[in-house]
């Protein structure tokens, strides 16, 4: 089965440019020299794990866990400020955007799902996957998603930067994929690895769709979408990123759905 799709070209991080971009910003705005240098190296550390010479171990090394709380600190950060701080700490996101993050996320995840799927096939055949390695795969993937989702909900650039660099069909294809090889997601528990994953995803998605409005993006979409928006726990992401992609042309695949309109 071929699992390369078109979303998926090599992102060369140019650390050279990147560092200009750094310096502009510290003096511009000085205050936040810190985050962006916080924002800077832990880049910079994703782009040296993905393309070490041993991805699999490397991409779990205990620096990215401590690259995801930081970028996690700083999101908090920006979120909880309100008025003028807050327009003035949006430049940190500014700042991530231009030196190619959504990019280098993107790919990253997209590492990332390739070995949760292949770490699930080991174990199905009772290889010798490790219990500890496939568990740091998920938490892993789950913060760099989270991370996005964060990112998305806070800035349109990310989202337009996010959705250039085909995060919208990642996500996409990876519920999908998720769905249809964990028959039982959707009756576990809350702390399922699909069913946290799925989830996320949405959020993404109903980020980008939420700050950008943009059809276009989710050609196609509207049934995947309401497959999910028909789930428990998956519902209300769904139906939220619906509600900006449903129009004219598509609205009777809600209005026809009794099932979905109880839900409502």
């Amino acid at each position: 089965r071929k699992e390369e799709t078109s979303y998926q070209g090599i992102i060369e991080w140019d650390v050279s440019s990147h560092t200009d971009t750094l310096t502009r910003y510290k003096m511009n705005y000085p205050n936040h020299a810190e985050d962006f240098q916080t924002m800077f190296e832990s880049m910079q550390v994703l782009r040296n794990t993905m393309y070490s010479s041993s991805p699999r171990s490397g991409r779990y090394s205990d620096q990215v866990p401590v690259v995801f709380r930081k970028i996690e600190a700083i999101c908090y950060d920006i979120y909880t400020s309100t008025g003028t701080v807050a327009s003035t700490k949006m430049r940190v996101i500014d700042f991530v955007v231009e030196i190619e993050a959504a990019e280098l996320l993107q790919r990253f995840a997209q590492n990332n799902f390739k070995d949760f799927y292949k770490m699930g096939r080991e174990q199905d055949n009772d290889d010798s996957s490790s219990e500890d390695e496939s568990w740091e795969n998920y938490s892993c993937l789950r913060r760099l998603l989270v991370t996005v989702q964060n990112f998305a909900d806070l800035h349109d650039g990310f989202c337009s930067a996010s959705a250039k660099a085909g995060v919208v069909p990642m996500c996409l294809e990876n519920i999908v994929r998720l769905d249809r090889e964990n028959d039982n997601w959707q009756s576990g528990d809350d702390e399922s690895k699909p069913l946290q994953l799925i989830d996320t995803c949405l959020g993404i998605l109903h980020n980008i769709s939420r700050r950008l409005r943009d059809r276009e993006l989710f050609v196609d979409s509207e049934k995947t979408l309401l497959h999910f928006a028909k789930v428990q726990e998956t519902g209300v992401p769904a139906l939220l990123c619906l509600a900006y992609l449903v129009n004219e042309d598509t609205n009777h695949l809600i209005s026809a759905d009794e099932n979905l309109l109880c839900f409502i």
